[in-house]
């Protein structure tokens, strides 16, 4: 990823053609002013709707202008620039001189509420004196969705999240500039092929690099469409691909043993190479704890202090997207450590009817052991619940009391009513219905 700097004076030369824009607006003695703005140019988010959600000190509106104007209105903020969009004037705050800009490939960080297929350039605008910028800590009623908070009602218009809450942003606008001219689409890994999908306005004139330990090779790409690459040694554990034209790079894509299958599916990258279960192990424990990944060196009736929840992360996994819990690994030393077992098939089904009496509904999962180097290690690997939320009942008196927990990052938490709400509407069928306006 690059970055840089421009004045916000020369935004005008970089902003061009249409603009979407969503934008959060407070009431100020009486005259409305942006609070924070979010903006794609370029190319039209999906499901793009026009609104307003008008309320006493808030509102939020969605409308689209020429990028020009709004360069321009940074550039003047603070003097007189002001602006009307859904029957509602407003104005900019006075901003900082220099605007912050990122260069992301396709399938970049998503902000707030989009995700570019394309590779783009972002501006962050930061206000000239921002103070203690917060949304009013009051309800939300008006012509929009009531909220008993208005980070709730923020997050709703800026993602379609109706349950979760969302601070600020720091900034005072974030824009993104999508380039359509040259792109990596879908990538394809088999056992021994690699295909890539090149799309733009502007390709001629492009190589497409990929590289690996094993692998260097390069091609000029005269048009869009598809490009193949024999892999005579198998799918490599690290490669890159690189779309550039002379010394600058247009669109890359990176596919390491540290990039998750979630990461892999979101920036469109496929593989459909068979592996080996002792290799997805030793690839779990070398990449580290995350969301799915979670370390414990012993089982939890051995070692002198007896975890009093040592359960709660299968209950964790059920509830989110699953997970794998690998005991015999120190998670403070990231080493692996092993497990002394006098009889593993019988510890193994120890640990699997602790599951099965502790763990409510009973979840999907499965155990095995591995070897390490010299060390052995057990592996629970579970699957997303089908049926949540999952509950801990650790004892008989437990029973009408069950406990939930949830990830959050490479920690386990006990799980809110918004954590519960959302693990089931995230079950829900694909079908069901939703609010109109917002993206899926």
């Amino acid at each position: 990823m690059d970055r840089g700097d421009v004045g916000v004076e020369e935004l005008v030369e970089h902003l061009q053609g249409p603009a979407w824009i969503r934008a959060c607006l407070v009431s100020q003695e009486g005259r409305w002013r942006v609070l924070y703005l979010d903006a794609v140019i370029g190319a039209e988010p999906d499901s793009w709707q026009t609104q307003s959600w008008v309320y006493g000190e808030v509102a939020f509106v969605a409308f689209s202008a020429p990028a020009e104007q709004l360069a321009a209105a940074f550039s003047a903020a603070g003097d007189s620039s002001t602006w009307n969009a859904a029957e509602l004037s407003f104005s900019f705050p006075a901003t900082q001189p220099r605007v912050q800009w990122y260069h992301y490939p396709s399938y970049g960080p998503r902000h707030d509420w989009y995700r570019s297929a394309r590779p783009s350039i972002s501006y962050q605008v930061n206000e000239a004196n921002p103070g203690n910028r917060q949304l009013p800590p009051s309800m939300l009623v008006g012509s929009g969705p009531s909220f008993f908070d208005s980070r709730i009602g923020f997050n709703a218009f800026f993602t379609g999240d109706f349950v979760n809450s969302r601070d600020l942003p720091p900034e005072l606008a974030h824009i993104r500039c999508v380039d359509s001219a040259a792109w990596l689409g879908p990538i394809h890994v088999t056992a021994t092929e690699l295909s890539v999908q090149v799309g733009g306005s502007d390709v001629n004139g492009a190589i497409l690099e990929v590289y690996s330990e094993t692998l260097r090779c390069s091609v000029a790409v005269p048009e869009s469409g598809l490009q193949s690459f024999a892999l005579p040694q198998g799918p490599p554990t690290h490669l890159w691909i690189w779309l550039k034209r002379g010394t600058a790079w247009l669109d890359y894509r990176a596919i390491t043993p540290w990039t998750s299958v979630d990461e892999l599916r979101a920036a469109n990258v496929q593989i459909e190479v068979p592996q080996e279960p002792q290799a997805v192990i030793e690839a779990i424990i070398y990449s580290g704890e995350g969301p799915q990944v979670e370390f414990k060196r012993c089982l939890p009736w051995q070692g002198e202090t007896q975890p009093r929840r040592p359960l709660k992360t299968i209950v964790a996994f059920a509830n989110g997207d699953g997970g794998t819990l690998v005991y015999g690994v120190d998670r403070d030393e990231m080493t692996v450590v092993g497990l002394e077992v006098d009889d593993p098939t019988l510890s193994r089904d120890r640990l699997g009817q602790m599951i099965c009496s502790q763990v409510t509904p009973k979840p999907q999962f499965q155990s095995d052991y591995y070897t390490i180097g010299d060390k052995t290690v057990l592996a629970v690997r579970v699957e997303a619940g089908t049926s949540p939320p999952y509950g801990l009942t650790p004892d008989s008196g437990s029973r009408d009391k069950p406990e939930f927990y949830v990830r959050r990052g490479a920690n386990t938490l006990y799980a809110h009513p918004s954590d519960l709400r959302q693990t089931v509407l995230a079950r829900l069928p694909s079908e069901s219905p939703r609010i109109p306006g917002f993206p899926s």
